[in-house]
């Protein structure tokens, strides 16, 4: 098992600052789920079994004890919780969240590899439910001796907009006092506890009311991603030989060079090229790493696409520089538009395509997915892109849809690529990310966390520099990189 450390994220579950208020009151959990949930005890540093919770039942929790509640899964798996699984052999278990005897949660995090955003979802959403409850229901002992100010600060974590997933939460702990518990519908099998006479008015009042907050926390934040101004900035991958690329693409592709940087302390330089200003086009960031002359590209990219105006003279151009055509023009496979393959040096693909004058040459960015409806659903909610247009080549077994901020004339787009009975590529480590505008980081990644993917850099600024970003993956793995927009035009500067 790897190495945990605890830490605790709020003072007491209901907003009380004096622990010594509920230290004496007796508290239960139960086991709202439709599967069974192990308790363990933490006695200083030993964690001892102390009881299985079956469907529906409860457990009272004694005092000067933390437990830990956990689902049993299998081996290097992740449950539905969407908690970080522990590695190991048949008894790999998923940690939901810690409790000690006043209520007070603790997160169960890895000193590697621990994913601690989606440890702390679920925590933050029970918290979050327990404000509701405070309309029907009392929660704990020491309510009346909280005034709400201190409630609300104390519970700051949970109106950070994180959704109340119906998947994620099937413990809750409650006051053993002769009162009936306080529940929420988790998606899940019907548990005994909901139907204990005399709790069902109360019941569903407090199901209402989270399943309100779950919508009104993904309606919002719909409403803020479609708001956000939003643009696809550049797209960044790596290169053996900077300037024998950099060659290439300014003669035999038409491009400029924007600027250049040299990072020793790093061992890495950038160059930027593009068919127009950083500010206002979508362009390409080039990385090349000192001593590292050859990428693998993997069979989950597809290519860039750049628009010319005649696609058989570049093709020509690029023939006469020494260039690789590995398809010559012609229309593209169930369709009109003409097209023609290249690559560059390092064997990225370019899809040249015959467009009349655009205002964004560098138009396309093509990656392959595995399952294009959960792609798109993505895009749309968490990354604000609109679905474009979509086209099924049955014949050639293939699906593509077009996401944008805009028509595809006028701006840069993601091709995603769905074919037929593949559901995971290879991504190689040769292509990295695209980068994409956002005014505030911090929302962006709540969006992204909300509906489905993965923050692997928390919003913050970047050492040594005052640029905000955060890193995200999508479901397939792709990682994306949104930048605070002022930010960016002040590192143009």
């Amino acid at each position: 098992m790897q190495t945990c450390n605890l830490f605790s994220i709020t003072r007491c579950f209901n907003g009380c600052r004096d622990h010594t208020q509920v230290s004496g009151i007796g508290t239960r959990i139960w086991n709202l789920s439709d599967r069974s949930i192990e308790l363990q005890i933490r006695v200083g540093s030993v964690l001892k079994k102390a009881h299985t919770l079956k469907p529906g039942s409860s457990k009272r929790l004694k005092s000067k004890k933390i437990y830990k509640a956990y689902v049993p899964c299998g081996s290097g798996t992740r449950d539905k919780a969407g908690a970080g699984a522990v590695a190991g052999g048949g008894g790999a278990k998923s940690f939901l969240y810690y409790y000690d005897e006043t209520c007070h949660p603790y997160i169960w995090v890895h000193d590697s590899g621990g994913d601690f955003s989606r440890m702390i979802l679920p925590m933050a959403s029970t918290i979050r439910l327990s404000i509701s409850s405070f309309a029907t229901t009392r929660f704990g002992g020491c309510i009346s001796m909280c005034n709400s100010s201190s409630r609300f600060n104390s519970l700051r974590l949970a109106s950070s907009g994180m959704d109340m997933d119906s998947d994620n939460l099937p413990i809750k702990v409650l006051e053993d006092e002769g009162l009936g518990p306080q529940s929420q519908n988790f998606g899940l099998k019907d548990c005994k506890i909901f139907r204990q006479e005399g709790n069902s008015k109360s019941a569903k009042t407090i199901v209402g009311m989270a399943q309100g907050s779950t919508t009104t926390t993904q309606e919002n934040a719909l409403d803020w991603v479609k708001s956000d101004k939003r643009r696809m900035l550049h797209v960044v991958y790596r290169v053996g030989d900077l300037d024998r690329t950099i060659k290439f693409y300014t003669e035999c592709l038409g491009m400029k060079l924007l600027r250049k940087r040299d990072i020793p302390e790093e061992r890495y330089t950038n160059a930027f090229l593009g068919y127009g200003p950083e500010d206002s086009h979508f362009v390409i960031e080039l990385t090349y790493n000192y001593g590292v002359d050859k990428y693998d590209i993997g069979a989950g990219f597809g290519h860039f696409g750049i628009a010319v105006d005649d696609v058989a003279k570049t093709v020509d151009l690029i023939k006469a520089k020494g260039g690789t055509v590995t398809r010559e023009p012609g229309p593209v496979k169930g369709g009109k538009s003409i097209i023609a393959f290249i690559e560059d040096p390092d064997g990225y693909k370019f899809e040249l395509i015959e467009r009349g004058p655009t205002p964004e040459p560098l138009c396309q960015v093509m990656l392959r997915v595995g399952d294009l409806d959960r792609s798109i659903a993505f895009h749309e909610k968490a990354f604000g892109m609109e679905l474009l247009r979509r086209r099924d080549n049955p014949e050639y077994k293939y699906t593509i849809a077009m996401m944008g901020y805009g028509p595809e004339d006028k701006n840069a787009v993601l091709e995603l690529t769905y074919n037929y009975g593949v559901t995971e590529y290879d991504k190689g480590n040769a292509y990295a990310q695209i980068a994409i505008g956002t005014d505030d980081v911090y929302k962006t990644a709540e969006a992204v966390k909300l509906f489905g993917g993965k923050i692997t850099r928390e919003p913050g600024p970047l050492p040594g520099i005052s640029t905000k970003i955060t890193a995200c993956l999508d479901p397939d793995g792709w990682k994306t990189v949104f930048v605070d927009n002022i930010d960016f035009l002040k590192e143009l500067e």
